[in-house]
């Protein structure tokens, strides 16, 4: 009956001694999860971040070349008027040359 006894109490303390070895790796694994959670965290902020940064980047961007368009119209705007006058300065000279051989020819 004593063996018996020995035997259940070394079975007890042989599960126990499982139970807790078993414990011990889920702690482990817990808190291998924690950090593996904090380190999500961690990258999904970084993550957020910089999507921030890439829209802010993006709306930068388009602000500035809305801006060369405007200045690329206003070139072109200044660019045709200039030509316009070219030619009414062109046709003015061509008058005065008309002008000046008629004189000539009076003279």
């Amino acid at each position: 009956m004593e063996t018996r006894r020995l035997t259940r109490e070394q079975a007890w303390a042989d599960a126990q001694a499982e139970i807790e070895a078993m414990k011990a790796e889920l702690r482990a694994r817990a808190e291998a999860v924690v950090r593996g959670e904090h380190d999500l965290q961690e990258a999904l902020a970084e993550a957020r971040r910089l999507v921030t940064e890439a829209a802010s980047e993006k709306a930068l961007a388009a602000a500035e070349r809305e801006r060369l368009d405007e200045r690329e119209q206003r070139i072109r705007a200044v660019e045709k008027e200039l030509a316009a006058q070219r030619m009414e300065l062109e046709a003015r000279s061509d008058q005065s040359v008309g002008f000046e051989a008629g004189l000539a020819e009076l003279a």
